[in-house]
């Protein structure tokens, strides 16, 4: 893998994930040990059946701390994609869990590809999303898609023995 040259296509999450100061490398050929896919756009309550999909992949695999950064993670994703993309768009999860952790993807209608990483206000009721996310993730990035963007969390090293 070339570091800190730029290529025209995205080098796969698998490889790298790299913003905001955290990396995730791991080998292309990394085993996919479990794959999920939800379509989260007619569910009555999308964050809760996303929160408890990702508590499934996640329970016996990492600390229950871990799970419950996870799946807080997921909520923020998901909120985030119910409250910025188009009214009644699709909104889609993704959870890719691998030997060395686990990635959630999030997909939604948006096309607004530069959210706002800031400083919680305790003045303001909204904008802790990222925030949160920046905090508990391993790492995460945004990526354009045909209809909207994905945004991408994933979590490395989270044995549950430590």
């Amino acid at each position: 893998m070339a570091h800190g040259n730029h290529q025209a296509t995205p080098t796969p999450l698998c490889d790298l994930i790299c913003t905001h100061g955290a990396m995730v490398v791991a080998p292309c050929d990394s085993d996919v040990l479990a794959h999920l896919n939800i379509d989260l756009t007619s569910h009555a309550r999308p964050q809760k059946a996303a929160r408890e999909l990702v508590r499934a992949v996640s329970v016996g695999i990492a600390s229950d701390e871990r799970v419950d950064d996870i799946v807080l993670v997921t909520d923020e994703l998901v909120g985030n994609a119910r409250q910025h993309s188009a009214i009644g768009g699709p909104i889609a999860m993704t959870v890719d869990r691998y030997a060395w952790g686990l990635v959630v993807k999030v997909t939604d209608s948006s096309r607004a590809m530069a959210p706002e990483l800031r400083r919680p206000d305790g003045e303001r009721e909204h904008g802790r999303g990222l925030y949160i996310v920046n905090a508990l993730a391993t790492a995460w990035n945004v990526r354009p898609g045909g209809h909207g963007k994905t945004v991408q969390a994933a979590f490395a090293n989270m044995s549950a023995g430590g």
